[in-house]
């Protein structure tokens, strides 16, 4: 749960002079305040952290805003306006215009991240880092207004938290990466910026900002020239825009790179036929600083898994097998028993190491690493075919269940009728050897009583149709769940 402890000086000056009111005078005198509100006091006073509730509750003590001036009948004794007491110890004027600012500063936030699926930042107040995830298709499922948008945000916000991204995608629009490129050096925003799987195409552009890049020694960096994508002939005014454009990218390209320009034409030239680099000879050439070696592999796979979990994104499972090759037996073997206990006690995904400190160890080919990915999608399906066979079960005894009830209404229902049927015969009888008086009175009783039981007799039959309408219907249910299951 994320604490805060960036609230004003001020607030804890306020807090601090109530409490030394109090000790000096004593609580028969000092009277103001509850119990909460003096803990609190003693909080901001030590400048200790905060919680969320904490700031919220602060900011909603707005509604005591009168009591932020002394009564002026208290002027020369102000310890003594139990208003103005409670106010100070809640962190007084700028306590509480802090908790107000800072709730809206996290609502924005959570709204932010709920509106962009592709785009997502941890602001935890406590992280040693910001970081975001830029995933899919640039300029379709990312554009570069809504990451302008978002890391604006986070500039203004927190413009000394150190910040970290993590791209996987194999590009698109130009134009969206070029205005993110723009963005960053123009606010000389300084984020490291991590590829994995892929950083291809219109993602290399983004990446080219990074104060730091990096890249999984196992995944691919692609570049090439710029082209249309849309279907027609290309004019020639169309062509001298796209030579501008191939322009801008050599130059990106060379300023990260110090490559000569006909080095970087032929670099576009192989992209062009689609080859890509390795991360090994990305970096050779300059694109990236540092190739992230494979003891980083296991907290980097929680890492993106944790933040794809949700989204059910099994794809990044297969994106990740291409930077889990040429590792060390020994140290992957570790990794999956260390995976799995974590999967079966639903332990706290591990954060990201710090790259700087990682050491680079020996490489060797791996034979577990297919086997601990396909572990954990293993694990995820197996647990979804054990929901759905739970509820099968259930619904097949329900079924059951309900299948007697209608045995028995069905058994009543016959129970009814030959009453009917004996009542019926009975009363004829009757009213041949009665009287006039006796035959009418009986004529009545039989009437009677045969509306009775048709009453219940037609209760009864809607029961029965509603039973068997209930049972159709989880019939339906039942084969629907056989077919999910085949």
């Amino acid at each position: 749960m994320a604490s805060y402890t960036d609230y004003p000086k001020a607030a804890s000056n306020n807090a601090k002079k109530a409490i030394e009111w109090r000790d000096k005078y004593g609580r028969d005198v000092v009277k103001g305040g509850t119990r909460v509100g003096w803990a609190r006091a003693n909080q901001l006073a030590n400048r200790e952290a905060i919680s969320y509730d904490t700031v919220k509750r602060m900011s909603s003590f707005n509604r005591h805003r009168k009591n932020a001036e002394v009564d002026p009948k208290y002027k020369s004794e102000p310890w003594r306006d139990n208003g103005y007491i409670a106010w100070l110890i809640w962190g007084g004027t700028e306590g509480v215009d802090w908790a107000i600012r800072k709730v809206k500063q996290v609502e924005e936030t959570k709204n932010m991240a709920t509106a962009h699926k592709h785009i997502h930042a941890n602001l935890n107040e406590n992280d040693d880092a910001l970081e975001m995830f830029v995933t899919g298709e640039i300029g379709w499922d990312m554009t570069g207004e809504t990451f302008i948008r978002e890391l604006a945000y986070i500039n203004k916000h927190y413009p000394t938290k150190k910040k970290k991204m993590y791209i996987y995608s194999g590009g698109g629009s130009l134009v969206d990466a070029i205005a993110i490129y723009d963005y960053i050096k123009a606010t000389k925003t300084k984020i490291d910026i991590y590829g994995f799987g892929m950083v291809g195409s219109a993602a290399t552009i983004i990446q080219a900002a990074g104060e730091k890049k990096y890249l999984g020694e196992n995944s691919d960096y692609f570049i090439h020239r710029a082209f249309y994508s849309g279907g027609g002939d290309v004019t020639e005014e169309m062509q001298a825009e796209l030579n501008r454009k191939n322009e801008q990218i050599i130059n990106i390209y060379k300023s990260i790179t110090g490559l000569g320009k006909d080095k970087i034409r032929e670099l576009l030239d192989a992209g062009d036929k689609q080859q890509s680099m390795s991360a090994k000879d990305a970096a050779s050439y300059g694109f990236i600083d540092e190739v992230i070696k494979t003891n980083a592999i296991k907290n980097t796979y929680n890492k993106l898994i944790n933040y794809n979990k949700p989204k059910r994104n099994m794809s990044i499972l297969n994106t990740l097998r291409n930077f889990f090759i040429n590792t060390n037996e020994e140290q992957l073997a570790q990794m999956e028993k260390e995976m799995l206990n974590e999967a079966t006690a639903d332990a706290p995904v591990a954060e990201v190491a710090p790259v700087a400190e990682v050491a680079t160890p020996e490489v060797e080919t791996p034979e577990a690493v297919t086997e601990t990915v396909e572990v954990e999608a293993t694990t995820e399906v197996n647990t979804e075919v054990e929901e759905l066979t739970s509820k099968l079960e259930e619904e097949t005894t329900a079924k059951e269940e309900l299948a007697t009830t209608v045995d028995a209404l069905t058994a009543k229902l016959e129970e009814l009728s030959k009453k009917f049927e004996t009542l019926a015969t009975e009363k004829a009888t009757e009213k041949l050897e009665g009287t006039t008086e006796v035959e009418a009175a009986n004529e009545l009783t039989v009437e009677a009583n045969k509306k009775k039981t048709n009453n219940i007799i037609t209760t009864e039959r809607g029961s029965l149709a509603k039973a068997f309408a209930k049972f159709a219907v989880t019939t339906n249910a039942q084969r629907t769940k056989k077919d999910l299951l085949k």
